[in-house]
């Protein structure tokens, strides 16, 4: 009997018959309560549907069913995307707040609006990044093949940029030199007692803002943002920062986890009326909205929190020494 070789290898055989690719998934922040921004989602999302090319997109939102955990859900659905599109025409905090977890969970970031004149009301440290005006045409078939573009490149896994928080680090966010005069005053003394770290406060100033955050903001295990309720540059940075922060809401390594904590400072008459904050970041317990005067009582909470965690780790390092001992040793 004679044999004959295969005309192909078998390295080729195995990839033909690898199952298909998952087709790509992307993530559209926008604002629920604008019909506009309601009816571009609808718009989109019909676009892909219509089009051989795209139909097979899956399109996620931020909307959650009731009784769901509205963060582990967005940042699951964000995390599966590749492209997060974000509707900034009315400068929405909700959506400002996503564009922080998509940044954090190493997304990429496509921030649109309805016309070019809404463009001058964006913060100047997302002009940075490519803005296109889905209100025309040609701005929409732009966008359909950033979406493209997106879904044929590797799937390969994003990192998280906000995964190697150091546990009891701090860092504050502000553009008044004054806050962070007095809050590096605070910060260094709990540092003092607890024995945690942090990165010495310098004010912002608006110009210096960017959206890839600084290490000094990203490492950090309990972050204090300084909110004035103006949805100044500032105001909507902070939004932002707490956003990436929480994409990851842990610190540490393994099942050795602190759980990592914002404190948004208002300095308006009444913190719990404050309307710029995003009700769904109220929600998640990592977050707490404070008085400038309930500061010093938080970080040392968090400081109590913390030493409490390294002495659980201490215990856990120690019984894992005993466990290789010998018995009657």
């Amino acid at each position: 009997m004679n044999y004959y070789p295969l005309p192909i290898s078998i390295k080729e055989l195995v990839v033909s018959f690898r199952a298909p690719a998952a087709p790509p998934s992307i993530f559209v922040a926008y604002d629920f309560k604008d019909s506009q921004s309601e009816r571009f989602f609808a718009d989109l999302r019909s676009a892909l549907a219509h089009s051989p090319k795209d139909a097979l997109t899956i399109v996620a939102n931020g909307k959650v069913e009731p009784g769901a955990s509205w963060a582990v859900e967005v940042r699951e659905r964000i995390s599966k995307s590749r492209l997060m599109i974000a509707d900034l025409s009315q400068n929405s905090v909700e959506v400002y707040f996503e564009c922080g977890l998509s940044w954090g969970l190493g997304r990429a970031l496509c921030p649109v609006v309805r016309s070019d004149d809404r463009r001058q009301f964006l913060p100047k440290w997302l002009l940075d990044l490519q803005v296109v005006n889905y209100g025309s045409d040609a701005g929409m078939q732009e966008l359909l093949q950033r979406i493209r573009k997106v879904g044929s490149e590797k799937n390969s896994k994003a990192r998280n940029r906000c995964e190697s928080a150091v546990p009891g680090k701090i860092a504050i966010v502000s553009s008044s030199t004054d806050q962070v005069s007095h809050q590096n005053a605070i910060v260094k003394a709990a540092c003092g007692i607890y024995g945690m770290s942090y990165t010495q406060g310098e004010a912002l100033p608006e110009r210096e803002l960017a959206v890839e955050l600084p290490r000094s903001i990203a490492d950090a295990s309990l972050l204090i943002i300084n909110i004035q309720g103006d949805f100044s540059e500032s105001d909507l940075f902070g939004i932002f920062c707490t956003g990436a922060i929480l994409s990851h809401p842990s610190s540490g390594i393994d099942t050795k986890k602190l759980l990592k904590q914002v404190l948004i400072v208002t300095h308006g008459a009444n913190p719990e009326s404050i309307k710029i904050f995003p009700d769904s970041a109220k929600r998640i317990r990592n977050v707490k909205i404070i008085s400038p005067n309930a500061l010093t009582k938080e970080v040392h909470s968090f400081g109590i929190n913390y030493r409490k965690w390294v002495a659980l780790q201490a215990t856990a390092a120690k019984g894992s020494h005993d466990a290789k001992k010998p018995i009657g040793r």
